[in-house]
């Protein structure tokens, strides 16, 4: 497993209680005044967050920084121990040797967005200029039945097959109906995925049980208060929620009694699963830099000639999302 010629790596959590120093792997795309920090979720790498990078770059502007969580790709994997405080402290050491002090743009996804939660609890005020939280939870909270049950087959049943172990993924993921359309250059979108996982994993490997493990004992232990999560909506700055109806990994109420703790807007994507950036990319990404633009401190740049043309190609889906 070689990572790409984009990695680059800093170190995290030196001296820190929880265990380390911790190595990080991220990667910086494009350049431009508004800068733009994506979290992902559990077992993602950041390869997961291609759709939105792409997305990005067609739109001009921005510099966008991906980077592998602890316990996934390139970045170190610790076991159990750390909590998603933890993460999120890992985050802003990340943005500190970025030199990203101020009117930083957020964006988590599922435990990411639990990571995005506690990020813009403890960076200083000004730190962030907008933040979304996309198919996350707040804690306290358990998934439907069902993907208990697949978890379990997950952790204790017997070893799958490569192709198995991609259908569990996509069909806890995504919405069933959209797995089953077709997509561009493929049968279907599940076929699609599947090429799209091989590939990430050619490159980044299997998650390590121990890395998985770390990150589900972290979620598991994740709590933001109502009364916390109303000091994100005090900050000042363009904050949007968003779920889709038929989310299997985290059940959409979550969603709402973020956006109501916080008071800020929630978007409901309609027989969309959990992968929101995959299955809705047109409406995802005008949803996420149309936050990103009410800031304040959002630096507007000349369209270039191409630009809805370039918007349109990255609009195909390219990656998974967790």
């Amino acid at each position: 497993m070689t990572a790409s010629p984009a990695s680059k790596f800093a170190a995290v959590a030196e001296g820190r209680p929880s265990g380390g120093p911790y190595k990080i792997c991220y990667e910086l795309h494009g350049q431009g005044p508004n800068k733009v920090l994506l979290v992902m979720g559990l077992s993602g790498s950041l390869r997961a967050w291609d759709t939105t990078v792409q997305q990005l770059l067609a739109r001009g502007g921005y510099e966008v920084c991906i980077f592998d969580n602890r316990g996934i790709g390139h970045s170190d994997a610790p076991g159990p121990g750390y909590t998603v405080k933890d993460m999120a402290q890992d985050a802003f050491e990340l943005l500190q040797h970025l030199g990203w002090t101020r009117n930083v743009f957020v964006a988590g996804v599922s435990m990411g967005g639990m990571i995005t939660q506690e990020l813009v609890l403890l960076a200083p005020e000004g730190t962030f200029a907008a933040i979304v939280l996309i198919s996350t939870h707040a804690g306290r909270t358990i998934p439907p039945l069902s993907t208990i049950f697949t978890f379990a087959g997950v952790l204790f049943g017997p070893q799958k097959s490569e192709t198995e172990g991609f259908d569990t993924y996509c069909n806890l993921v995504f919405a069933l109906p959209w797995l089953d359309q077709e997509a561009p250059g493929y049968k279907s979108n599940r076929e699609m995925m599947h090429a799209h996982l091989k590939a990430t994993m050619a490159e980044k490997g299997m998650q390590s049980k121990q890395g998985r493990d770390g990150q589900m004992a972290a979620i598991r232990g994740h709590y933001v208060s109502a009364a916390k999560l109303k000091k994100i909506g005090q900050l000042g700055v363009p904050v949007l929620v968003m779920t889709g109806t038929e989310d299997a990994l985290i059940r959409p109420k979550n969603s709402h009694y973020i956006a109501k703790s916080i008071g800020c807007p929630i978007e409901v994507f309609e027989r969309a699963g959990h992968g929101l950036a995959q299955e809705r990319p047109h409406r995802f990404h005008e949803l996420l830099t149309g936050t990103f633009a009410k800031s304040r401190a959002f630096v507007a740049v000349p369209h270039t000639p191409g630009e809805d043309s370039a918007v349109a190609a990255a609009d195909v889906p390219i990656s998974a999302s967790s």
